[in-house]
């Protein structure tokens, strides 16, 4: 008995021996991490070329509109330059900014036209895409050639809604009204169906916003002025 309890103690101080191992090596081993994702270096390499001739053309035109040449700050971050930008592109009016930006949708449609001229001969959805985006192309470019024509800081009027009730027509006492298609169910439970068309006008409110009126069967009523429009 008692060598048959020493071995099961020297096998259990071996499996706690062989686990305290794993755990030790698992803490020594260096965590692995995820590496980003890849970047095409074309594609990184045309965004940042397009920022630079984007800040390029709102410095040529931003000069222009101030009559000084615009402050050099220093070196700034990636997204400093983007906030700055933005501000001068609101500054010069949405018909300038707009057009810069078009101006640079162009030549990145132009350059997938180019790439798929050479699949238009083989491929009839290629020439599709080739012939659509000529005429995107041609579009846009009509529409830059016209925003560039206007004055730089241009802005459309802007039109406010006004806060006044819609006109509506005037009501007078002995007129025949219905009740609106659209707001006669919410009277199912009133009224009948019969009482929902041909009522007379007894009293308008004052302010319009309530109309006093009578059923053909003599039952009287008082209405939202919204809900009713003259009988058809």
């Amino acid at each position: 008995m008692k060598r048959t309890a020493t071995v099961a103690v020297s096998a259990a101080s071996k499996t706690a021996a062989m686990r305290a191992a794993r755990e030790a090596a698992a803490k020594k081993k260096p965590a692995v991490k995820a590496a980003p994702p890849p970047v095409e270096e074309d594609e990184e390499l045309e965004d940042e070329e397009e920022e630079v001739r984007l800040d390029e053309e709102v410095e040529e035109i931003e000069p222009e509109r101030e009559g000084t040449d615009a402050p050099d700050d220093g070196p700034k971050s990636r997204y400093q330059k983007m906030y700055a930008r933005t501000k001068k592109m609101r500054a010069l009016g949405p018909a300038h900014a707009g057009a810069i930006m078009i101006g640079h949708v162009l030549k990145r449609l132009e350059k997938i036209q180019k790439s798929l001229q050479g699949g238009a001969a083989t491929s009839p959805e290629a020439a599709s895409a080739v012939h659509n985006l000529a005429t995107a192309i041609g579009c846009l470019s009509t529409a830059n050639t016209s925003l560039t024509t206007l004055p730089i800081g241009w802005k459309p009027p802007r039109t406010r809604r006004s806060s006044e009730p819609a006109a509506r027509t005037p009501l007078s006492k002995g007129d025949l009204i219905d009740i609106r298609e659209n707001v006669r169910s919410s009277y199912e439970d009133v009224l009948d169906p019969d009482q929902t068309i041909m009522l007379t006008v007894e009293l308008c409110t004052p302010d319009g916003k309530k109309v006093r009126c009578r059923t053909q069967d003599n039952t009287l009523v008082i209405l939202p002025r919204g809900h009713v429009c003259p009988a058809a």
